[in-house]
């Protein structure tokens, strides 16, 4: 009976613990949810402010700067450049130093424009960066890849077209600690009277990129640009990105994912009108989710303690409960033993309880009657049983005293025949 009254316990505790534990769990994922919803609507409306920031000021630069290469390449020290008709080699190189430091000038009083070069319809092409210049007079030594050098070629006339981003080893044939990774240019073809057909490219680098994040940079972001094709034009931080697919088709999703490092980090992303490039923000949810697993873990400890003090309560209740019942048990089996003496019961505070105790003792003292009618009546059987078997031990006796009387008295008539 004890161990069935355990195994009683235990399947009445096991409901009760696994209800906790689901409350438990189920506060743990509503706070999560609503944390995470919290952070993204903050999240957003720093975004909405970023991004307006970011994208104003990156099209304002560069049409700035796309207003003032087109100046610079109408003067006529960039035309007769570009014509090549020199009568001797002298006139030739003048015009080459000429036109290296008017373009040296220009770059180096504009912020926003990191080179200037332009291509001439054969493919050739000059112009100036900040560590060296560029004065390839033949087709074959331009440094472009053929596909960028056709797409700027098959631009129509004086449309925009973006092309990169390329390495700055490309463009300068050597590497230092200045030489950029991705540098971008803006591509454009120019009819002048005065030399024809001619291309411009702007030259922007990471650094210039870099500048306009300054005002939106906090410790916990990270900025990407990426081109049409999702090649990476610049970051902010240290990390750069070895899957720009995945951080874009993560952004706006409102999940958080592990980056590159394996951090949790959640994504944001605009696309631009003009250039269509696609700007990034990465938040990390480092802190975000330290403070979450600290939030969880406070309700965690909390509701281990309200089961712990639940299972405390439980158990002095049911170690209270047991000893009535086990009091009520002991009854009802003294009483199934015949043993109809008046039984010292547990007080107990349960109503059904003092009921059974009640009930029980009623039946007890039914049974006690009960118990002394059929004594009485068996006591009343016995007496009548010695009654008749007394009756039949005289009626025997003279029974057989008449039988020795009978025996006694001659059997034969006459009884002397001789006489």
């Amino acid at each position: 009976m004890k161990h069935k009254l355990k195994s009683l316990r235990l399947r009445i505790l096991l409901p009760f613990i696994i209800l906790v534990l689901a409350i438990i769990s189920l506060l743990n994922a509503l706070y999560s949810r609503a944390y995470i919803n919290m952070i993204q609507q903050q999240e957003r409306e720093v975004n909405a402010v970023g991004f307006a920031t970011v994208s104003n000021s990156l099209v304002s630069l560069i049409n700035a700067s796309i207003a003032e290469v087109r100046s610079v390449m109408a003067d006529d020290r960039v035309a007769s450049y570009t014509r090549l008709q020199y009568a001797s080699t002298a006139e030739l190189v003048h015009a080459r130093i000429r036109c290296r430091d008017y373009l040296q000038a220009e770059i180096s009083s504009r912020d926003g424009i990191y080179g200037l070069l332009f291509m001439r319809k054969d493919g050739s092409q000059f112009g100036s960066l900040p560590d060296g210049n560029i004065f390839q007079d033949r087709p074959e030594e331009n440094p472009l890849p053929d596909e960028m050098k056709a797409k700027i070629m098959n631009a129509p006339l004086g449309q925009t077209v973006w092309v990169g981003p390329v390495s700055g080893v490309t463009l300068y044939g050597f590497e230092n600690s200045n030489t950029p990774q991705n540098i971008m240019i803006a591509a454009w073809k120019s009819v002048h009277v005065s030399y024809g057909e001619c291309y411009a490219l702007m030259l922007m680098d990471e650094s210039i990129f870099e500048g306009l994040f300054a005002a939106v940079q906090d410790e916990k972001s990270s900025w990407y640009l990426f081109a049409e094709n999702q090649a990476e034009i610049c970051h902010t931080g240290q990390d750069t990105v070895s899957d720009p697919e995945r951080l874009i088709r993560e952004s706006n999703s409102g999940v958080i994912f592990r980056d590159e490092n394996n951090l949790p980090a959640i994504a944001f992303s605009t696309t631009l009108e003009t250039p269509a490039w696609t700007l990034v923000r990465k938040v990390s949810m480092e802190s975000y989710e330290k403070m979450s697993r600290d939030v969880i873990r406070t309700i965690s400890i909390f509701g281990g303690l309200v089961l712990l003090v639940a299972l405390t309560a439980y158990e002095m209740w049911m170690r209270r409960f047991l000893r009535q019942f086990y009091s009520l048990l002991k009854g009802i089996v003294r009483m199934g033993q015949g043993d109809l003496e008046s039984t010292a019961f547990e007080h107990t505070s349960i109503d059904e309880f003092q009921t059974m105790q009640q009930e029980i003792n009623r039946t007890r003292i039914a049974l006690n009657d009960q118990m002394e009618t059929i004594r009485r009546m068996e006591r009343e059987q016995m007496a009548l049983e010695n009654k008749r078997k007394e009756q039949e031990r005289i009626e025997q006796e003279l029974k057989t005293a008449q039988e020795i009387q009978a025996s006694a008295l001659p059997q034969t008539f006459p009884a002397f025949p001789e006489r």
